[in-house]
């Protein structure tokens, strides 16, 4: 898991005050954290050995079953 210090952290703002004519003006607020623009610097860690499970609502298996009859 990748953690952000709290200064590359755009979603952040609102937790340590900021004036909407501040955040108007911010870039990191308006265009995201530059390493999020260029895929290169992505964090990336190896999936090998991780099963993905899907899981559904009784709602949805419902909706699936009417849609079947």
């Amino acid at each position: 898991m990748a953690v952000l210090s709290d200064s590359r952290q755009s979603g952040g703002f609102q937790t340590r005050g900021i004036f909407a004519s501040q955040l108007k003006k911010n870039i990191l607020w308006r265009e995201g954290p530059q390493w999020l623009n260029d895929k290169s610097k992505w964090p990336s860690w190896n999936t090998a050995g991780i099963t993905t499970v899907l899981l559904e609502t009784e709602e949805e298996k419902e909706e699936e079953d009417d849609d079947n009859d």
